[in-house]
């Protein structure tokens, strides 16, 4: 009878309790999506050996109620498919609920794609060139959540 009982409890509690778990996840998505991440600066650094660095000004847009607490951030950019600059940034300041913070992120240039760029350049010279600028923002909280960002475009070089 005790084994019964137990069943029946198990049974009704189980999906009362699935329920509140994905309602759960479902309120931590919140709007956050909205976070947007812009290029505003680019400055080349001193070499480190075959190594060019260089200092992007990130701009990180809040349009939500809820401040951001931003764990860190991976980027790279993109020209014409070949990947050219990557980089890292934590920490990251916590960025209040509608508004901005500006952040300077580190980041390197690959040599071979930057090589390989370079050569179809000279053996098909243009005067456009696609890019693509990627960025996965890793949120502080409770629940792992991280958001991609993606923009892209087309840069033109005047003759």
């Amino acid at each position: 009878m005790k084994q019964s009982f137990r069943m029946k409890i198990r049974f009704y509690l189980l999906p009362v309790f699935a329920c509140v778990v994905l309602s759960a996840c479902s309120w931590t998505s919140g709007d956050s999506d909205e976070v947007d991440i812009r290029v505003i600066s680019l400055q080349k650094m001193e070499p480190m050996g075959l190594e060019q660095g260089f200092e992007l000004g990130l701009k990180v847009i809040n349009p939500t109620d809820e401040p951001l607490a931003i764990k860190g951030l991976v980027f790279d950019v993109e020209l014409d498919g070949y990947r050219l600059l990557s980089g890292v940034q934590s920490p990251v300041p916590i960025v209040p609920a509608y508004s901005e913070v500006n952040i300077t992120a580190h980041a390197s240039i690959s040599v071979i794609n930057s090589l390989r760029f370079f050569n179809e350049i000279a053996t098909q010279p243009k005067d456009t060139f696609k890019f693509n600028f990627r960025a996965r923002v890793d949120m502080d909280t409770w629940w792992p959540k991280s958001i991609v960002i993606k923009r892209d475009g087309v840069i033109r070089i005047a003759p």
